[in-house]
């Protein structure tokens, strides 16, 4: 079962030029995948199927920051309440967005399609933020601020 719903997902990965390489199949239900989700942004979709009518997507994205630990803390609690439906933390100097979508395998190509554009959409200003505060070039209030300016933006958009 894991076989076709490999090949679903390459398939449609490949269409949306995303460069997915299967990592490795984790069981005879569930597969780990890369993807380029931007120039420079890589993640990685797991996929768990029970049947064909419940599958699991998770498509994960984390980045390494020099962000001071107390302030990428504070950025991320006060982000992480408004980032719905991303799923934003961080973990000593990393950040991560996760997005989570349960569907059966006939709607699985447009809702892989659908939590690409949606982590796209909700990521980039969340990691801006972080790249703001990296930059120094505003104070922890400003890129807060800033950047929720910009998730509202992106959740119209989306």
């Amino acid at each position: 079962m894991i076989s076709s719903l490999n090949t679903v997902i390459e398939k449609r990965l490949e269409s949306l030029d995303l460069t997915p390489k299967l990592i490795e199949n984790l069981s005879a239900k569930a597969s780990l995948w890369s993807l380029q989700l931007a120039k420079n942004i890589e993640a990685e979709l797991l996929c768990h199927i029970i049947d064909k009518s419940d599958i699991t997507l998770t498509l994960i994205v984390s980045m390494d920051t020099v962000v001071k630990e107390e302030e990428l803390n504070a950025f991320t609690i006060a982000i992480a309440q408004i980032a719905p439906p991303i799923t934003f933390t961080s973990v000593k100097k990393a950040v991560t967005t996760r997005l989570q979508i349960k569907t059966d395998l006939q709607s699985l190509s447009i809702l892989l399609a659908e939590a690409i554009i949606l982590t796209r959409h909700y990521t980039g200003p969340l990691f801006w933020g972080v790249f703001e505060l990296q930059s120094q070039k505003r104070n922890l209030k400003e890129t807060i601020e800033e950047t929720l300016k910009r998730l509202q933006h992106s959740g119209q958009a989306a």
